[in-house]
């Protein structure tokens, strides 16, 4: 009797925690991404440059008024400028050194060509000679926690000012006035403040502003558990501000992106987009095995970013027992899929360069190291984990008859994966359970190396069936098109 088959042709559907694992296609991974069409290993990391072997807070890369482009990295006490894609440095930290440390929140904007920095502890500094070191902005409120560039104005949240603090306060300076009589309120009312108290029935009494962006030309401000956004009005309040009061906020202030798609952040117990002033949940199939095992005393150090090249949003959260992100959930915008990938350096920016090569990715981590992402298949040397493994799969037989019950005896597995230029190995399991949520009983990994083998074998008998394709070691990368595995039915003890 032939042996009867099953297979998976459309596996870029992402990882889906919030339901029964015999009703998804992948239940869980590591070190793996989604694009239209596969499933696959990501890449790795290089070294690009040392700052001076401590902690990298936070990186912004921009191209100033003399059209050469610079990416400022920031740690507790130091701030660098470098050039060339990362082989020159220049120490820029101002004559009064910050005095920042890990929970503290590393701001940026630019005017004119000017940056502008904030850690949120220390008075707000600017860089207006490049030559120099940065320097203190004059006039401008003392402490600024939230900070954004919008219309050309500097805007900045969760204040200190005249001695004392506001935290539900946003200010906006004249337009490319980011310092001194930028900041009075003169016969135009070009400048201006809007203290974020809702009108509305209220947990809370104020809302302390956590970040500040825009959508187009609206202004963003969030807090903890609200959204304000202002719109341009006429003269002579230029801002009319709106709450959202939905009890929806940010949980962090730099875990926010803007992307082409809309504005993506984490609250504090989901994933969302904004779209037309609404946020819209994004993060279901994930949301409540994240959010259940978020380290929520760390969460305020929750980050994220957007890959351009790949259209994913990353949420990098602290999992579990540690105090920094340690986990992406990585959300595919074409796919609308999830991944889970491993977190080990503290900040993302996108670096572009003048010497005509192609804009890159790059990270900073602990050990004070900026390295180029998706670059090469390791992590600066070391070997990547890049795992997946399916739900429970319970077959039907050829009538279409459920096998639910049933012993089979899996004897194949046919992976398609797509051609590369090394013939490295991907490893398979299968693995089987008699009833669902039990601990799976795993077979020995079988070795399958791409471009050679046709399929690997097996003989493991089960009720339901479980697959899982992996590698971990130096330079094993992958990409899945689809799957396929060969099996006769067993008995029904």
């Amino acid at each position: 009797m032939a042996r009867q088959s099953f297979s998976i042709s459309k596996v870029d559907v992402g990882l889906v925690t919030n339901l029964p694992i015999n009703q998804v296609v992948w239940a869980d991974g590591r070190n793996i991404s989604f694009k239209p069409g596969e499933v696959y290993k990501i890449s790795g990391k290089t070294l690009l440059a040392i700052t001076d072997n401590t902690s990298i807070r936070a990186t912004f890369t921009f191209k100033g008024y003399d059209n050469v482009w610079r990416t400022l990295a920031c740690s507790d006490t130091k701030i660098y400028s470098y050039t060339n894609n990362f082989t020159q440095k220049k120490d820029i930290t101002p004559a009064i050194p910050p005095t920042s440390t890990a929970t503290d929140t590393w701001l940026f904007g630019l005017i004119g060509g000017v940056p502008i920095i904030s850690n949120g502890v220390n008075p707000t500094w600017k860089w207006s000679n490049y030559a120099s070191v940065v320097t203190p902005i004059s006039s401008i409120p003392q402490i600024c926690k939230a900070l954004a560039v919008i219309n050309n104005r500097l805007v900045v949240g969760d204040i200190v000012e005249g001695g004392y603090s506001f935290p539900a306060r946003i200010r906006w300076s004249d337009i490319i006035k980011p310092e001194g009589t930028g900041w009075a309120r003169d016969l135009k009312l070009s400048s201006g403040m809007k203290d974020c108290i809702s009108p509305h029935t209220s947990r809370e009494g104020i809302d302390r502003i956590q970040a500040i962006t825009n959508i187009g030309n609206q202004m963003v401000g969030f807090a903890e558990r609200n959204i304000w956004f202002g719109n341009h009005v006429e003269f002579p309040e230029i801002y009319s501000f709106m709450p959202l009061d939905q009890n929806i906020g940010l949980a962090a202030r730099k875990a926010f992106t803007k992307t082409p798609y809309g504005l993506f952040f984490v609250g504090q117990e989901d994933f969302y987009k904004i779209v037309e002033e609404v946020p819209q949940s994004i993060g279901f199939k994930i949301r409540n095995f994240i959010f259940e095992n978020i380290n929520k005393s760390a969460i305020n150090t929750s980050f994220s970013y957007y890959k351009p090249t790949l259209k994913e949003v990353f949420f990098c959260v602290p999992f579990k027992d540690s105090t920094i992100p340690n986990l992406a959930v990585v959300y595919q915008i074409e796919t609308d899929s999830f991944s889970f990938q491993e977190v080990d350096y503290t900040c993302q920016t996108q670096y572009f360069t003048d010497t005509g090569i192609l804009p890159f990715e790059a990270v900073g981590n602990i050990s004070g190291q900026i390295l180029k992402q998706d670059d090469g298949f390791h992590n600066n040397g070391q070997a990547i984990d890049g795992w997946i493994q399916t739900g429970a799969i319970a077959l039907k037989d050829s009538n279409g008859n459920s096998l639910e019950d049933i012993n089979k005896i899996i004897y194949e597995i046919w992976p398609s994966l797509k051609a590369q230029e090394s013939t490295n190995e991907i490893m398979i399991q299968v693995g089987t359970t008699d009833n669902l949520h039990e601990d799976i009983n795993w077979s020995s990994p079988v070795a399958y190396t791409i471009g050679v083998s046709r399929h690997a074998n097996f003989r493991k008998m089960g009720k339901w069936l479980y697959l899982k394709f992996f590698s971990d070691t130096l330079n094993s990368p992958w990409a899945m098109e689809s799957w396929k595995m060969k099996f006769d039915i067993g008995s029904s003890r």
